[in-house]
């Protein structure tokens, strides 16, 4: 059993900066193949558009506005959604809003260097 507070979540280590985002890994299994992760998007910005192979994600908001573009489909999240993203579907996430992105990313099948920009 694991119990994280807020004052774990957004404090503290293991914050990791890329490019227009910040991430941090709140739980991983053993193996490291799942983990369950917050990102915050920079405001007036877009991430990377990337895919993998292997990995399966679901992304779901908690605070903020932003557009998830998944293979060129627009799909605009607010608090509360939550969105799957299936292996080698190409994806971004766009902030346009003055506000941060906060997110949860779990993450399966992850495996080592399955990340590829476009």
């Amino acid at each position: 059993m694991k119990f994280i507070t807020e004052e774990d979540i957004l404090t503290g280590e293991g914050w990791v900066q890329d490019k227009g985002y910040k991430k941090k890994v709140l739980l991983e299994d053993a193996s490291g193949g799942t983990i369950l992760q917050i990102n915050i998007a920079n405001p007036k910005t877009t991430l990377p558009a990337h895919h993998h192979k292997s990995m399966k994600e679901w992304v779901f908001v908690l605070s903020g506005e932003a557009i998830l573009i998944i293979n060129d489909n627009k799909f605009p999240m607010k608090p509360n959604e939550l969105i799957t993203i299936e292996p080698n579907e190409i994806h971004t996430v766009r902030n346009d809003s003055t506000e941060e992105f906060k997110y949860l990313v779990f993450k399966s099948n992850i495996e080592k260097d399955d990340k590829f920009e476009v």
